[in-house]
């Protein structure tokens, strides 16, 4: 009876698992769709995924940064959050020392019923368009620099800024690789199809670049990729955050 009992036990525990697993190939393929403007991810396994997230408005304008998202076997059970490490440097309220992204601050609890992936990322992109009502809910230096002084808070932005691509490109080597080489101005944490065919059109655009064309190469690699992508944040969830974000423009 008690080998019933296990057996029994370790079945039940095996397809708990794999509705689990199941239900989180659901929502990575919804967010193939679905996901927010500018943000892309890719998972190197079920339950680990690299992403990156390029800022076209508002204080953080321009800014890349890369992420890993990171699903517990927990994960889609109740208070079993995602988690969110920021691989390139970001000075945010919502950041920590250790770059992982504060999801609590803003969803105190985690219902799998309501809460998924996309709410996830959807909350990140919005830490880098940051209004004061967004930070009543955070206590930290960074949180009471951004209230009480703000031109030294926008001086370490607009750094954290330049060093989030100049993490990914350098300037010296765009428009020199040939169509074999290795990823010099991108770099990929995932090495698939769909990236190298970036990389290539990436350093033949570069080379055919217009000498008198007045984007910096970081700023050109930005277009690019919003162009080779054909993503005008149509039919995204998050159109509303994008719109309310351009009175941020204002801050810069």
């Amino acid at each position: 009876a008690f080998l019933t009992m296990m057996a029994s036990s370790s079945a039940t525990t095996k397809s708990g698992r794999a509705m689990k697993d199941y239900k989180l190939t659901v929502e990575y393929k919804h967010l193939q769709q679905n996901a927010p403007g500018g943000v892309y991810v890719v998972p190197s396994t079920l339950r680990t995924w690299h992403g990156v997230i390029f800022v076209r408005r508002g204080m953080y304008a321009s800014g890349i940064f890369r992420f890993r998202l990171e699903l517990s076997e927990d994960y889609n059970d109740v208070d079993a959050w995602p988690r969110i490490v920021l691989e390139t440097e970001c000075y945010s309220p919502f950041v920590d020392a250790d770059g992982e992204l504060d999801l609590r601050s803003a969803y105190p609890r985690w219902d799998p019923g309501k809460h998924y992936v996309v709410t996830a990322l959807t909350f990140l992109k919005k830490i880098f368009y940051l209004k004061d009502a967004d930070l009543k809910h955070v206590a930290n230096d960074i949180a009471t620099e951004f209230r009480t002084d703000p031109p030294t808070f926008l001086r370490k932005v607009k750094r954290c800024v330049e060093r989030s691509v100049a993490a990914l490109t350098k300037d010296d080597d765009l428009g020199k690789e040939d169509d074999d080489s290795e990823a010099r101005s991108l770099r990929f944490r995932v090495n698939d199809e769909g990236s190298s065919v970036c990389r290539r059109r990436l350093s033949r655009a570069l080379r055919a670049r217009d000498s008198a064309d007045l984007l910096s190469p970081a700023d050109f690699v930005v277009n690019f990729i919003s162009r080779f992508h054909d993503d005008d944040d149509e039919g995204n969830d998050d159109d509303a955050l994008e719109d309310d974000d351009d009175d941020d423009d204002d801050d810069d």
